[in-house]
């Protein structure tokens, strides 16, 4: 019997087996790869961050409105190119999420 292996539509590899003989087709399981882990992907923290307090209460606040909720919390932040919205979002991801 020849084996092939091709990928399902979520990413999972699969075995199928053709039997010669029948010309039939048979698939077969061959154990489940396990999910892949959750990335965690924060960036390293900038070495010079300006605090603004202001703007890191405003998300706070934001993220325990949400307390209760379904789903994760989403704050956006808006504002010209340049002033430091990735920054300040990178920061209060990294801070909120040892809490």
């Amino acid at each position: 019997m020849a084996e092939d292996t091709y990928k399902t539509m979520d990413g999972r590899a699969e075995v199928v087996v053709r039997a010669r003989r029948t010309g039939e087709l048979h698939q077969h399981l061959h154990g489940v790869a396990p999910p892949p882990p959750v990335p965690f992907q924060i960036p390293p923290a900038a070495a010079h961050f300006e605090n603004r307090l202001a703007e890191q209460d405003r998300i706070t606040r934001a993220v325990e409105d949400h307390t209760g909720r379904a789903g994760p919390p989403v704050v956006g932040l808006t504002g010209i190119g340049g002033v430091g919205k990735t920054a300040l979002g990178f920061h209060e991801a990294r801070r909120l999420s040892e809490r």
